[in-house]
């Protein structure tokens, strides 16, 4: 059954259960016409009675994804309920049914209403919710209860990363350097808890930097402060991309995972004031390690830097054109790259 099929059913469903505890909002209900319910049927119906149903769609989907998508499929066939649904009282009355749907069932944690709004972040009501619920007052508990109920760094990361694009609010409140600082304790609090070696702090301020810029600006002032040095970042940001596995094993991040989050970081070391052609104790640079790992999309990013030199040898005396060898695309690339 699709999901506009699905939501039929669950409107018929409401209408027979509305009927039979003799619910009428503006009017009788006419048991004989609910079995041929239509939208265009629906969309007859008075507000009022529109909105009781469709937060009973909400109490008898199976789950949040259910919910969500079912609320997707309301907001487009009927434009009444599309200014309602995304009005941030709505999602408050959809949070409390979720919520108490979650306190009945013994096997499911009941979660804080921003989590909720968070799940269903892809509605316009749940973000303005977000704006309107979370200041400065609750960022740091917000952004903590985000990291502790994360299944894995990489979700975490993501969670933050949606509430920085909700609006310039919430993403100063996020960056404020202070907020960065309680995200790092947070994750190193996490960390050990799964009796994971902690990472020092500027590491994951780095790993932060991939998609919150306050982490880079927390990185400058450490910087500036010389309590890290701008080698340590760059060797680092060489020991991610070389060992995809640390990702994985400190932060449970797939290659899948890990690997958009690369071009940001060597962004936040170039951005520190890296060199591009930077060298390893081996003489390599980003661009011979990623031709040694027939990485391309990677390849193509480096190359886009107008500072990069393909000509850099490393300690075996073999530049990126020599390690490519016999990988034709690469060449190519390479030798495009030269013209």
């Amino acid at each position: 059954m699709n999901n506009i099929k699905k939501v039929f059913f669950l409107i018929w469903f409401s209408l027979s259960i509305f009927y039979n505890y003799g619910i009428k909002v503006g009017g009788e209900i006419d048991i004989t016409q609910i079995a041929d319910i239509s939208f265009s049927d629906f969309e007859l119906l008075p507000p009022e009675l529109k909105q009781k149903i469709i937060l009973q769609v909400v109490a008898i989907s199976e789950d949040l994804n259910e919910t969500l998508k079912n609320l997707h499929a309301i907001v487009r066939v009927d434009k009444d309920l599309r200014d309602w649904v995304n009005d941030p009282i709505t999602i408050q009355k959809v949070i409390n049914i979720l919520k108490e749907k979650d306190e009945k069932n013994i096997a499911q944690r009941t979660k804080e209403d921003w989590q909720y709004a968070l799940s269903l972040i892809s509605l316009p009501g749940a973000r303005a919710w977000l704006q309107e619920n979370i200041n400065e007052k609750n960022i740091n508990k917000v952004v903590s209860d985000i990291i502790n109920n994360a299944r894995n760094f990489n979700e975490a990361l993501k969670n933050l990363h949606y509430l920085t694009r909700i609006n310039e609010q919430l993403d100063s409140l996020i960056n404020n350097q202070e907020t960065i600082h309680t995200i790092i304790i947070t994750f190193q609090n996490k960390i050990r808890k799964e009796e994971i070696p902690p990472a020092p702090e500027w590491e994951l301020a780095l790993f932060l930097s991939s998609l919150l810029s306050g982490a880079k600006h927390w990185l400058q002032n450490k910087i500036q402060e010389e309590k890290i040095t701008l080698d340590k970042i760059f060797e680092h940001t060489m020991i991610i991309y070389k060992l995809r596995d640390f990702m994985t094993t400190l932060f449970h991040l797939d290659e899948a995972n890990a690997i958009p989050l690369l071009p940001n970081i060597i962004n936040t070391y170039l951005a520190l004031g890296g060199n591009i052609n930077a060298t390893d104790s081996q003489g390599n640079t980003f661009l011979i390690y990623a031709v040694s790992s027939n990485d391309e999309n990677m390849i193509k990013y480096l190359l886009s830097n107008p500072n990069i030199n393909i000509n850099v040898k490393n300690n075996e005396k073999k530049s990126a054109l020599d390690i490519a060898q016999d990988n034709e695309n690469i060449i190519k690339i390479l030798n495009e790259y030269k013209k």
